[in-house]
């Protein structure tokens, strides 16, 4: 419980200072002689999107350093092999698995408050490391190796283990369609650590959604793609489902066949 209440308090410290650390920065560049409290709010209205992609950025890099000092992750989590066949089957799972949760989310109208932030910011040179790096590589530390992790070696039930970090995976995205999406995506990354024991399919997998998501808004910054969400119709939401299922299946054939590896779940 202490290692949870830890991370998660890094997770907001870590996001916070970030955002402090990018308004002086740009305070620094923008007004290296005058500064004021009227200047300083002028900035960051006319600049807010890219202060906040830049802060996310410094909050990612404070979030690695101070779980990598806490000792909540090892080198030798990256270290650990997984096979070609499991990698491929992961990054088809996250993309079925998680066009399945968005044709849902469509259906159902969730709103995406961050939407016009992340058009704001598709361009900036920043973004493509933050989201498609930055955040795939420290939500799976915190999430699943610091949290679900030590869930897990504390004796409780792997599924309430992954359940519970899922959910806090969701609600600590703030955002109702990220929400959704999250907790879909907690679950399947949760279920691939614990049956692995291993944090690189869920960083495969992460990294392949939030590639094809800032792929999707960059392209709908540029106007090449329409802004609203196509809905897809049931019988497709029932194709994708058998094919995750069949996914998922032919991944706990896989990791059953690894000596030595995960817990059966």
């Amino acid at each position: 419980m202490k290692k949870i209440t830890v991370s998660i308090l890094l997770f907001f410290l870590s996001q916070f200072g970030g955002i402090a650390l990018s308004v002086l920065l740009f305070i620094l560049i923008a007004f290296p002689q005058e500064l004021s409290v009227g200047t300083i709010k002028q900035l960051y209205v006319e600049k807010q999107s890219i202060i906040n992609i830049t802060g996310m950025f410094i909050g990612q890099v404070l979030l690695f350093f101070s779980l990598y000092g806490l000792h909540y992750f090892e080198k030798q989590d990256f270290r650990k092999k997984i096979t070609p066949k499991t990698c491929i089957l992961t990054a088809l799972l996250t993309i079925t698995a998680l066009a399945f949760i968005g044709g849902l989310t469509a259906m159902f109208g969730v709103k995406d408050l961050n939407h016009q932030f992340f058009l704001d910011i598709a361009t900036f040179p920043i973004s493509p490391i933050s989201i498609i790096i930055g955040a795939p590589l420290t939500e799976e530390l915190l999430f699943r190796r610091a949290m679900l992790g030590s869930m897990v070696e504390k004796g409780l039930n792997p599924w309430v283990a992954i359940v519970t970090s899922a959910l806090l995976f969701a609600v600590l995205h703030l955002n109702p369609a990220q929400c959704v999406g999250a907790l879909g995506a907690g679950l399947l990354f949760g279920w691939l650590y614990v049956r692995t024991q291993s944090i690189l399919p869920g960083l495969i997998g992460h990294f392949i959604n939030n590639l094809i998501g800032y792929i999707h808004i960059l392209l709908e910054s540029k106007g090449v793609i329409e802004t609203s969400q196509p809905q897809i119709p049931i019988a497709a939401l029932a194709v994708l489902a058998a094919v995750t299922a069949v996914l998922i299946r032919m991944i706990m054939l896989q990791s059953d066949s690894c000596s030595g590896k995960g817990i059966k779940i």
